[in-house]
């Protein structure tokens, strides 16, 4: 399985906490637009943003708006969203757990790749802030020289199978069609100290390697 199957990561919510940052934003902005009455629903709020922060400040105001029966605030709210990025850079923060746990699949030898919706100037930059070093990834796969993953695989001619680790709905479109695509933050409700994503590669993979060398 190590050989014939690629992991990828997602950078923005796997690896650095770039999506809560952005959710603590909604809030403010939320707060400060005298929202917060409306907002009874917290997780659902969240998991509104979580699920649609990619698709640009227009779509996710009309989103948020919407749930929150502001809808003649929405182009304030958008206003808000835009640029909001250039403010959040100093709060963002690599996941060393996760990180450590990819670091030891790719020193048991498994193909690990990380795919960003940013440009690949962007990531960079990004990655410089938050110290991830790029160069532990077998594939930097990024939005603008990656268009989805399965051209990708054809282009490079790659037969191996793909296991895909994002966060948003829309990354289920992202990968192949016959990949596996896997959700961790859908998946960690119920779990207050234990990290859901790295337990499943714990178990799923580097166990798996463990139980098979013995």
């Amino acid at each position: 399985m190590r050989k014939s199957t690629i992991l990828v990561f997602k950078f923005d919510g796997i690896l650095v906490n770039t999506v809560e940052v952005f959710s603590r934003r909604v809030w403010q902005i939320i707060s400060n637009l005298n929202l917060t009455d409306q907002a009874t629903d917290d997780q659902k709020i969240d998991r509104l943003v979580v699920m649609n922060w990619e698709k640009g400040p227009k779509i996710l105001a009309r989103i948020i708006c919407e749930k929150l029966d502001a809808k003649e605030i929405m182009p304030k709210f958008e206003r808000e969203l835009t640029n909001i990025e250039y403010r959040m850079a100093a709060e963002f923060r690599l996941n060393q757990e996760r990180f450590m746990v990819i670091q030891k699949l790719a020193n048991a030898d498994f193909t690990i790749a990380l795919y960003s919706n940013r440009s690949a100037e962007n990531l960079q930059d990004l990655a410089r802030i938050v110290e991830l070093d790029l160069r532990r990834f077998d594939y930097i796969l990024t939005k603008d020289l990656v268009p989805s993953l399965s051209g990708w695989l054809k282009d490079k001619k790659i037969s191996s199978d793909l296991i895909y680790f994002g966060n948003t709905m829309s990354d289920t479109l992202l990968a192949p069609e016959d990949s596996v695509v896997i959700l961790p933050e859908f998946n960690q409700d119920g779990l207050i100290e234990e990290d859901f994503l790295v337990n499943y590669l714990e178990n799923n993979f580097l166990k798996t390697v463990a139980f098979n060398h013995a």
